[in-house]
Order: C-alpha cells, then sequence, then structure tokens
C-alpha cells in the first residue's frame, strides 16, 4: 500500500514537496470497479480503500474524499462506521433520487450524470462527447472552501 500511495503522490503531484503543494488541492480515492485490459478484476477491496485513505489522511493532515457509488454501498452494506462517516462522499449514482449507503445522510458531492445531454462550454468530454456532471447542494462559496480542505 505504500507503494501506491507514493505512486499515487508522484502523479498528482512530481514536486520535491509534493504534500506541501497539495495544500488547497481536492484529493479523493477513486473507489470503483477496476477491470484490466486483459479482463481480470483488479478492483481494490473494502479493506485497500481503508487502508489507503487512512494512510493518506495521516500523509496529508486532512481526510480525503470518498468517491464511489455501489461498490461502497455493497462493501459497507447497512453498517454505520465512524470512519466512512467521517469522510466526505463523493457519490456516483445516476438516478433521479440517489440513495447514499448508511454512513451518510446526503452526499457532499453527486455525480447524477455522465452523458452528453448538457454541454458545457470549453469541456470536449472524452471522444462521444460524455462530460460527467456533479452537484452540489450548498453555495458555490462552500463548495470552494470544501473542496480545499
Amino acid at each position: 500500500m505504500d507503494d501506491q500511495i507514493n505512486n499515487f503522490l508522484s502523479v498528482i503531484n512530481p514536486s520535491p514537496n509534493p504534500i506541501a503543494a497539495l495544500n488547497g488541492t481536492l484529493i479523493a480515492l477513486d473507489f470503483e470497479t477496476t477491470t484490466l485490459r486483459d479482463g481480470s478484476d483488479d478492483t481494490m477491496s473494502i479493506a485497500q480503500a481503508r487502508e489507503f485513505m487512512t494512510k493518506l489522511d495521516a500523509i496529508l493532515g486532512r481526510r480525503v474524499v470518498i468517491y464511489s457509488g455501489d461498490l461502497l454501498k455493497s462493501g459497507l452494506a447497512n453498517n454505520i462506521d465512524p470512519f466512512w462517516s467521517a469522510h466526505r462522499l463523493w457519490l456516483a449514482e445516476y438516478a433521479a433520487n440517489p440513495v447514499c449507503q448508511a454512513c451518510w445522510q446526503q452526499p457532499w458531492l453527486w455525480q447524477y450524470s455522465a452523458d452528453n445531454s448538457v454541454r458545457i462550454p470549453g469541456i470536449s468530454g472524452n471522444d462521444n462527447g460524455n462530460v460527467d456532471r456533479s452537484t452540489f447542494l450548498r453555495s458555490v462559496a462552500e463548495l470552494r472552501a470544501e473542496s480545499a480542505s
């Protein structure tokens, strides 16, 4: 896990002092199913996600965000765990009414779509023009303040 975290930090900010350089930067673990090119499953377990986040929290001196949907819900079932509850949830759920896992009453951010039904000037999206879109339920000022902490 230490090698994975060191690699993660070197990729997101390869400066000589990546920790100081990352102050004010939103850091999130993308906890989703991972399928390799050969078709094999390389998905992180819930225990590995917790270890990754615990170590990264300690290095950064703040709690990172968890970005996930069904994988997190199935991994935690209906259990309420203070570790997870203490981290902000960026929920990936394409539904009219998102449902959070029991650790959260509502998501911090909610990614509600990844199609091209809404165009965003200056953002081309993927090869098909698709762009992920998220929503925040409070003010823009609060989003800016919380994104950097």
